[in-house]
């Protein structure tokens, strides 16, 4: 039996002022936007659109992991799509990862003021008593060590209640509500009271609002009821005064009501604006999605039974659960079942369900014989005499051949993310792949100024440092010095490929991988892997063995930018892939000195805004024949 644990849900939404009272709008932008009218008729204009990052975490390195959460940040987003949300969905996010996006929404979307911004987590929550008696709640990432094991660690990855607040306050929009689904205890913020009112020209003042789903000590089940009935609220039911809208306060009151109903007096939510005579007039106004909203919608339930427990099952694609799994929810309609575990074949079946109906499901999962990895390849242009060769700064190339392989990760592989979706790829051109990343030597050549933090490391370790337009400037200049137009950055699939060198395992060393393999975090390893040292700095380049293919430090290092913008992967085969036409976000890939070893398999996949750099990005190039 699994220990009841603090569990925390965050639900931050950013709104925009309602310019009709403060900044002028074009006319475009008015008719494109999202205007509202009060009860006495009075019209303004409330939104130019509306965003919401969901993040769900429920598998942790040490913590015990929540099945429900990635479920619950799945089912807010589909929630949230539906009322015209942009939707962005982060499952299982280390601590960097988690603050990175937390300072991209602060900073980058948070700025602009016409946009209402939701940001949602799911996770566990825990507690810190401070010197001064009171308490402090906590976030708690994907790679958080224990608070009692490790505190120094703990203070590391957590992300405090006071951090939150923090990013809130230096967001440049009017309106801010953030919703925390936990048990944790301590005095979050000073809270006043207010009761709901009627939407009026107030309601666009600033604020900052804040609900909790309980009192201090009050435990929350991995099964959320408070999100639960967030969920129906901003179906319609939180709209106490049938105005068709649905305000922070209005949406607090529903929560402590029926929360406290339907757990019995287990829970008691509570709910209040920011005691700040600046930032306590105003009121979050959420958007019904119309007439029907309060309608219930069309369900039906599945039920899935294995002989093997925890086995994954995913619904059309996606993970909903471990096995046994009971009375998921989905839509009537035709579905696609699959149940996996590694070591055994997957099951597969395609089903139809009726509206109101129930399907149970037993599989009987059967052990998988010993596989060989293979891969269609033309090994005969592979093995030709110009297969390798140097340029004229140093670095040193080896052909790769043209081939098939299913890119991204199995269902079955630990520690996988939702956006790795295995589908069958076809590179049908030969390229050239660095066998190294891109040194510091090799980036003063063509370069000149070094720009990396780790100069100290030696000419022979890798860039970093470097942002993705940093690396095209240097490909520019490359291919001005050697007059050609064929050198360029990888694009993901020819990344992926070249890795994987025939491989089907989680990395190109197998299912596991060790510190005597790859430069990364030894104290965070793969599941089931031992762990090894924390070097805290790249290694140079010839330090750990290459893969099959004759390219060194594919794992980790320094994370490697790619071609492509971040996008969903295809569903059917593709052939010399590009990944999507626009994006606010560039590939990386491979991990680095500082990741965990999940971040190091061959199929996940990093991003990152491509005009940034850190000390733990760098890249290297390709050439075309």
């Amino acid at each position: 039996m699994r220990k009841w644990l603090p569990r925390l849900i965050l639900l931050v939404l950013i709104a925009m002022s309602p310019i009709a009272f403060f900044t002028p709008l074009q006319a475009e932008e008015l008719d494109r936007g999202i205007r509202i009218t009060a009860k006495s008729g009075e019209s303004f204009f409330l939104y130019k659109d509306y965003y919401a990052l969901v993040i769900g975490v429920s598998e942790y390195d040490e913590w015990p992991d929540l099945p429900n959460a990635a479920n619950d940040a799945r089912e807010v987003a589909s929630a949230l799509e539906s009322l015209e949300f942009n939707v962005r969905l982060l499952l299982d996010s280390t601590s960097r990862q988690l603050t990175d996006a937390l300072k991209q929404i602060t900073f980058h979307v948070g700025q602009e003021q016409n946009l209402a911004l939701l940001l949602y987590f799911a996770g566990h929550g825990d507690t810190l008593e401070l010197a001064d008696g009171t308490e402090l709640g906590y976030l708690i990432p994907k790679d958080c060590p224990l608070k009692q094991a490790d505190p120094i660690g703990f203070d590391d990855k957590a992300i405090s209640m006071k951090e939150l607040e923090s990013l809130a306050l230096k967001v440049k929009s009017m309106h801010v509500l953030m919703m925390f689904d936990s048990c944790f205890s301590g005095s979050l913020f000073n809270l006043v009271r207010a009761a709901p009112v009627d939407i009026n020209e107030k309601s666009a003042s600033p604020v900052r609002q804040f609900i909790t789903a309980g009192g201090a000590g009050e435990q929350v089940p991995d099964r959320s009821v408070f999100k639960m009935v967030f969920l129906d609220g901003i179906k319609g039911y939180a709209d106490l005064n049938g105005d068709g809208y649905i305000t922070g306060s209005e949406l607090g009151m529903h929560l402590q009501d029926k929360v406290v109903n339907y757990t019995r007096g287990g829970q008691h939510p509570q709910y209040g604006k920011i005691n700040n005579p600046k930032l306590d007039k105003g009121d979050f106004i959420f958007r019904l999605a119309g007439p029907r909203a309060m309608e219930e919608p069309a369900k039906a339930i599945i039920s899935v039974e294995s002989n093997m427990d925890r086995a994954m099952v995913f619904v059309d694609g996606m993970e909903v659960g471990l096995t046994p799994l009971a009375d998921v929810m989905l839509s009537p309609g035709d579905h696609h079942i699959e149940v996996a575990k590694e070591g055994y074949e997957p099951y597969r079946r395609s089903i139809r369900i009726e509206i109101g109906g129930s399907l149970s499901l037993y599989v009987d999962l059967i052990a998988a014989a010993p596989r060989t990895a293979q891969l269609s390849s033309d090994m005969e242009s592979y093995a030709e005499k110009d297969r390798a060769f140097s340029n004229a700064v140093g670095m040193k190339f080896v052909l790769m051949p043209v081939g098939t392989f299913t890119m991204g990760s199995r269902p079955y592989e630990q520690e996988r993310d939702s956006d790795e979706r295995p589908h069958l790829v076809t590179l049908s051109k030969a390229f050239y792949m660095q066998t190294t990343e891109v040194t510091q030597d090799q980036w003063k050549k063509v370069m000149g100024k070094n720009p990396s933090h780790f100069q100290n490391r030696g000419d022979n370790c890798p860039l970093e440092m470097v942002s993705w337009n940093d690396a095209q400037r240097f490909i520019g200049k490359l291919n001005h010095i050697e007059d050609t137009d064929k050198y360029r950055l990888p694009t993901e699939a020819e990344w992926e490929y070249a890795c994987r060198a025939g491989t089907t395992t989680a990395f190109y060393t197998g299912d596991c991988i060790s510190v005597k393999q790859a430069n990364y975090n030894g104290q965070q390893p793969y599941k089931n892997c031992p762990k090894g040292n924390y070097r805290k700095s790249p290694a140079v380049i010839g330090a750990f063995p290459p893969n099959k293919w004759g390219l060194y430090l594919m794992h980790g290092n320094v994370w490697e930018w790619c071609q492509d913008w971040y996008g969903d992967y295809p569903s059917q085969p593709v052939t010399d892939p590009e990944g999507p036409c626009s994006g606010d976000a560039r590939i990386l890939r491979g991990g680095s000195w500082f990741s965990p070893a999940r971040d190091l398999r061959s199929a996940c996949r990093g991003r990152y805004d491509p005009g940034l750099r850190d000390d733990d990005i760098g890249f290297r190039l390709v050439k075309d024949p």
